[in-house]
């Protein structure tokens, strides 16, 4: 299946600093072409990073999305090996029990997270939740749960 990565360039309208916010959606069958899209998604983040003004500090990279592997996998292996940080682990750094991001539309909690926020080390994480609250009882507004991350400007 065909799968897009999307970016934007945006600006703190305070302060002026630019980030670059990436979202994405891993293959669900082969675990070979997650890796690779992982290596091909830091690639392009990192050229793009540095592309506007070549002697300008890289902007700070924001990488979310539905990955479908999880932290035991070689895709997420391959970007927290690139220097970004997972904000919800980096919260919550102890692996629980109900941490489940797919439920198919099932409101289950027990299982392993396979939607992500990462962020590069110029961001800090300061809270981080997977929201499950549904539309109406019984009805949620999507199969996975949404991760949400408050991140700060270290």
């Amino acid at each position: 299946y065909p799968r897009i990565c999307s970016w934007a360039r945006v600006r703190d309208r305070r302060g002026g600093r630019q980030l670059l916010v990436a979202n994405t959606h891993f293959d669900h069958l082969g675990v070979l072409a997650r890796e690779q899209s992982a290596k091909l998604i830091v690639a392009r983040l990192r050229a793009e990073a540095g592309m506007r003004n070549p002697g300008a500090a890289a902007p700070p990279i924001l990488l979310l999305g539905d990955f479908n592997s999880d932290e035991y996998g070689s895709a997420y292996r391959t970007l927290l090996d690139a220097g970004l940080v997972d904000a919800y682990r980096a919260v919550h750094p102890r692996i629980a029990a109900d941490e489940l991001t797919f439920h198919a539309f099932k409101g289950l909690t027990a299982g392993r997270r396979i939607d992500f926020i990462f962020n590069s080390p110029a961001l800090r994480a300061v809270d981080a939740t997977i929201e499950r609250a549904p539309i109406a009882p019984g009805r949620f507004p999507s199969d996975h749960y949404f991760v949400a991350a408050r991140l700060q400007w270290k």
